[in-house]
């Protein structure tokens, strides 16, 4: 899983990485 994830980041970019931060931030609440 963390092979897929880290694919996606790599293809979404610094966008993408910001977002799952956010969303695990929110998550983390």
């Amino acid at each position: 899983m963390k092979t897929c994830r880290a694919v996606d980041l790599q293809e979404q970019g610094w966008a993408g990485a910001a977002l799952t931060l956010i969303v695990d931030m929110l998550l983390g609440w």
